[in-house]
């Protein structure tokens, strides 16, 4: 029953899994599920732990794909930024397991060190997007992009698990554009 690098099937099952469950899997169902012995699947990745933390990662590697995406440097600035976090949005509605990694898993030893890493990067970014905003003339040089930075993702977080949670979940377009004017206003430019 054992494939050549089954890793991938059984990370894929995991997320089925892991989705099906509202975040949480047995091995055995995750097993099945990519066709694969239950030993083939701890062998990989030695626990059920170790499992559901790669399915966090793999989450966050594609979550800061998104992030991290690179943009023509031709664009100005407010478009670039209006554009990325459209992207943002339109990726963590659409990925299923948004809610749950970054809700109901967040704070679990498995998300928290993956998070760690994956934070600190966003942070860093947001930082250096800020200070290109004051560099290029769209963000007055009086505002502190060490605070202003993480300040703006935490939100984005916080108001995306607030959407999830919403008994009436508000629209990809209302979430972005009520986002876009947070952010507009922390760093004291006109929402565009």
């Amino acid at each position: 029953m054992a494939r050549k690098n089954a890793s991938p099937t059984i990370l894929e099952a995991a997320k089925d899994c892991l989705q099906a469950g509202g975040g949480d899997f047995e091995m055995s169902d995750v097993a099945k599920k990519a066709g694969v012995s239950e030993g083939l699947a701890y062998h990989y990745f030695n626990s059920k732990a170790g499992l559901l933390s790669a399915v966090i990662r793999d989450f966050y590697d594609r979550y800061m794909a998104i992030v991290n995406k690179r943009y023509d440097g031709d664009i100005p600035w407010l478009m670039r930024e209006r554009t990325r976090l459209n992207e943002i949005v339109a990726f963590l509605y659409s990925d299923p397991l948004a809610p749950i990694v970054m809700g109901k898993l967040n704070g679990t030893p498995q998300a928290t060190a993956v998070e760690l890493t994956g934070n600190a990067e966003v942070m860093e970014l947001a930082v250096r997007n800020i200070q290109n905003g004051i560099d290029r003339g769209y963000i007055a040089p009086h505002i502190n992009p060490h605070v202003s930075g993480p300040a703006i993702m935490g939100a984005v977080q916080q108001a995306f698990l607030y959407a999830m949670q919403a008994k009436e979940r508000p629209s990809q377009d209302m979430l972005t554009d009520q986002l876009w004017g947070l952010i507009a206003g922390a760093v004291g430019i006109k929402a565009v």
